[in-house]
C-alpha cells in the first residue's frame, strides 16, 4: 500500500550512503553524509504516523534495526541453507570466531558477505579490526574488502527492494515484468 502518490526515487538508496550507515552504527565516524537514509518511506512507516516527525537520533536508531535484522536474517537463511544455526546475538568471542570460520570455509559467496557484515557491524561489541577479520579467516586484506564491498552492495539491494515494497513499487514492478515475460503460474503439485 503506498505511503503517498510520490514515492521518493529509490536511486537516493546507495552504496555509500548505506556504507555510511554502518559506520556511524559502529561508531566510527562517517566520512560522508547518509541524512538521505534518515527520510525513506520504510523508515517512515518503522517510526510511525506519530512518530513521523520524529528526531534525526530516532530515525537512525530505526534505521539501525531495519540493517540489523536485514543482515541478521539475510545470514540465518544462508546458514539455513547449509544446515548451520541461526546466529547467535549472545555467543561468546570463541565460539563467534568459530562460527565464521565455518561461514567462510564452506565457500558460499553470500553465506561469506552477509557473515561480515553481521561480525562486523551488528555485533560491534567483538570490536574486531579488519586486521583481526584477516587473521581470524587467514584471509589477506584485499578478501575483507571485496567481501565487505560485495555485502554492502547486497545490503543496498535489500534496502532498495524493502523500499520498493513499502511504497508499492515492488508489486507494481512485478506485475509489469509478469505482464512483459509472461510467468506462467505454478501448478501445485
Amino acid at each position: 500500500m503506498p505511503i503517498d502518490d510520490n514515492p521518493p526515487a529509490i536511486t537516493k538508496i546507495e552504496y555509500l550512503h548505506i556504507r555510511q550507515a554502518l559506520r556511524a552504527m559502529s561508531y566510527q565516524a562517517p566520512t560522508g553524509d547518509f541524512e538521505v537514509m534518515l527520510h525513506l518511506h520504510l523508515i517512515d512507516c518503522l517510526v510511525g504516523e506519530e512518530w513521523r516527525n520524529a528526531s534525526s537520533l530516532l530515525r537512525q536508531y530505526t534505521l539501525n534495526l531495519a540493517i540489523i535484522r536485514i543482515v541478521t536474517e539475510t545470514l540465518t537463511h544462508h546458514r539455513r541453507v547449509f544446515g548451520l544455526p541461526a546466529p547467535d546475538l549472545h555467543e561468546s568471542v570463541e565460539q563467534a570466531k568459530q562460527s565464521i570460520r565455518t561461514d567462510y570455509a564452506i565457500g558460499s559467496q553470500p553465506l561469506m558477505i552477509w557473515s561480515l557484515l553481521f561480525y562486523r557491524y551488528v555485533r560491534i561489541e567483538l570490536d574486531w579490526s579488519r586486521k583481526m577479520f584477516c587473521e581470524i579467516l587467514n584471509v589477506d586484506e584485499r578478501t575483507i574488502t571485496r567481501h565487505t564491498t560485495q555485502g554492502i552492495e547486497a545490503l543496498t539491494m535489500q534496502l532498495i527492494e524493502a523500499e520498493m515494497k513499502v511504497t508499492g513499487l515492488y508489486e507494481a514492478m512485478t506485475h509489469f515484468l509478469d505482464e512483459i515475460i509472461g510467468y506462467p503460474e505454478m501448478e501445485e503439485s
